[in-house]
C-alpha cells in the first residue's frame, strides 16, 4: 500500500509513537547497563569471579550499544515527524517520485536544512549536539569504539536534554509524563526518569530547571512580586522549591519541584506559616508550628 494514501495525521502519529518507543527502549537499556555495572563492581574484588566479571562486561557493552542506537534512532524519527507536520512528503529523499514502503527518506544534513526552511530553528549548540550524537551512533554501528558508562551517561544526557526541549516546543510532549504514564514499560517509570535525570542534569542545572518550572506556576503583580503563593523549604532536599498552594493538586498536597517529594500541608493558626508533613495532618497536630512553639517555650 502506498504511504501517501494514508491520512497525514495517522502518518505523523506513527512516527511520533515509533520515536517515543525507541527512546524508551534506549532508556531501559541504559538502566540495565547501570545495574550490570553495579553487579560487576560488587564482584570485582573477588578474584575467583573473573569469568563472571567478563560476562558482566559483555552484558554492559550490549546494553550501552543498544542505548545509543535506540536513542539516536528516536532523535532522527522525532526530527522527521516534525518535518512531516509541515508535509509528509518532505521526509523523502525525492518527494517528486512515487512513494511506497521502499522509498528512501532524507539524509541527516538535508533533514536539518529542511527543518530550518519550515521555521524550526535549532541553535548552533543543538546542531553540534545532533551531529556529535550521530557520529557516536555511526561509530558504534561499525564497532569502531568501545563505550564505557560515563561516556554513555554524557551521551544520553546530551541527547535527552535536547529532546526534552524539542518535544515540548514542537510536539507539546512532556518526556517525564510519557515515562511515568507508559504502562508498557517493564521497569518502574519513576526509577527510569530519576536515572535519566541524573544523566541529564548536574545538581545546579537540575535546580535551575526546577526553579524555571516553578515560575510557570507563580503569578506576579505589576511589580514582579508573586502573589497568593508561598515558597516552602523541602525537608528532603533542603531547597526552597515547594509552592503552596500547589496548582498541580486539588487537595492540600504539594510536590517539590526539585526532588519530587510530595507533602501534605496545613497552616499554623498562630503565625500562618505553612506546615509540611509526609502524611495528612489531623486537627490540632499542626498548630502551633515549630517556630511558634520554640518562641512560646523561650518566653516561659
Amino acid at each position: 500500500m502506498k504511504i501517501r494514501k494514508r491520512k497525514e495525521s495517522d502518518f505523523i502519529i506513527d512516527l511520533e509513537q515509533n520515536a517515543l518507543g525507541s527512546l524508551l527502549h534506549g532508556i531501559e537499556h541504559y538502566v540495565d547497563a547501570l545495574k550490570w555495572f553495579d553487579s560487576k563492581t560488587n564482584t570485582k574484588h573477588r578474584s575467583h569471579f573473573r569469568g563472571e566479571i567478563k560476562h558482566f562486561e559483555i552484558l554492559i557493552f550490549k546494553h550501552l550499544k543498544f542505548t545509543i542506537m535506540h536513542v539516536s534512532h528516536a532523535i532522527e524519527l522525532f526530527l522527521k515527524a516534525r518535518l512531516a507536520k509541515a508535509h509528509q512528503l518532505l521526509i523523502y529523499l525525492k518527494p517528486e517520485n512515487e512513494i511506497n514502503d521502499d522509498t528512501l527518506t532524507v539524509g541527516f544534513d538535508s533533514l536539518l536544512g529542511r527543518l530550518k526552511n519550515i521555521g524550526v530553528i535549532l541553535t548552533k549548540e543543538e546542531t553540534d549536539d545532533l551531529k556529535a550524537l550521530r557520529k557516536t551512533r555511526h561509530s558504534i554501528e561499525h564497532h569502531e569504539i568501545q563505550k564505557d558508562i560515563e561516556s554513555v551517561k554524557m551521551y544520553i544526557g546530551r541527547a535527552t536534554r535536547f529532546l526534552e526541549k524539542f518535544l515540548n516546543n514542537e510536539f507539546n510532549i512532556k518526556l517525564k509524563e510519557e515515562i511515568l504514564n507508559d504502562e508498557s514499560l517493564e521497569k518502574d517509570g519513576e526509577e527510569m526518569y530519576r536515572t535519566l535525570s541524573e544523566a541529564i542534569y548536574s545538581y545546579e542545572e537540575r535546580l535551575q530547571k526546577a526553579k524555571g518550572e516553578m515560575n510557570e506556576y507563580l503569578p506576579y503583580d505589576s511589580k514582579e512580586r508573586f502573589i497568593d503563593k508561598e515558597i516552602a523549604l523541602c525537608k528532603l532536599c533542603g531547597e526552597e522549591t515547594i509552592i503552596i498552594p500547589d496548582d498541580r493538586y486539588d487537595d492540600k498536597r504539594a510536590e517539590c519541584f526539585f526532588c519530587g517529594e510530595i507533602y501534605f500541608y496545613e497552616h499554623c493558626n498562630r503565625c500562618g506559616l505553612p506546615i509540611l508533613s509526609f502524611r495528612p495532618l489531623k486537627a490540632g497536630e499542626y498548630s502551633p508550628c515549630s517556630y511558634c512553639w520554640h518562641e512560646i517555650m523561650s518566653k516561659e
